[in-house]
């Protein structure tokens, strides 16, 4: 079984396996590792951190899809250093700008922003999805329009759908029966009663016809 957590990635401290374990998981050396390997001051290991993270990022690319960092920013320079589709400057993600690959050659086909590469893929990642897009969107009269509604849908007036239990009370109210004798006749809660009672108020403030 393979050791894990902080206390196990200790025994190995002092060695320069260790100095590049802590760099690759871009945190500070441990006292250990820095004398060990050699003493850095803070702005050497950060640049140490980011060689490390470079190189993982180079040896990635190269595994799933046979480019180097080199190439990778070679390419981004070449578009503008902006999104190859929609030309913006920010990827929309914190983890960086998205290859996009021709997956029948696996050529390189540009680099993108997070919300264009999920576009294009969403499509079908080929030209005739990406066409029949197009197609859609181009003016409704071929296919028909929807128009706007003018005005909203009316308000249903939910108080009239009051429970049999409710009109009894309002029943009684309306005879003059107070909440105490409804309380005492229908045997039920007295707060019950009281937030009926309210209820049988207000509508009739908003409906002093009924």
């Amino acid at each position: 079984m393979r050791p894990e957590g902080r206390a196990a990635r200790r025994k190995h401290c002092g060695t320069r396996a260790a100095l590049a374990s802590h760099l690759r998981r871009g945190e500070r050396p441990c006292a250990a590792c820095l004398v060990a390997s050699h003493t850095y001051t803070d702005a050497e290991i950060a640049a140490l951190i980011q060689e490390q993270r470079e190189h993982d990022k180079s040896r990635r690319l190269w595994q799933e899809h046979g480019i180097t960092l080199a190439t990778f920013e070679r390419a981004f320079i070449a578009q503008g250093s902006c999104c190859a589709c929609c030309r913006s400057t920010d990827s929309k993600t914190a983890h960086g700008w998205s290859l996009d690959l021709d997956h029948d050659t696996r050529t390189v086909r540009g680099i993108l922003c997070a919300d264009c590469d999920a576009g294009i893929k969403l499509l079908g990642d080929c030209l005739k999805g990406v066409q029949r897009a197009a197609t859609y969107l181009q003016p409704h009269a071929p296919r028909g329009e929807y128009p706007r509604d003018l005005a909203p849908p009316s308000r249903k007036d939910l108080t009239k759908n009051h429970s049999a239990r409710i009109q009894h009370c309002f029943a009684l109210f309306e005879q003059g029966i107070t909440q105490h004798q409804v309380v005492i006749q229908l045997r039920e809660h007295p707060d019950t009663v009281r937030d009926i009672h309210a209820l049988w108020k207000t509508k009739k403030l908003e409906d002093p016809s009924t």
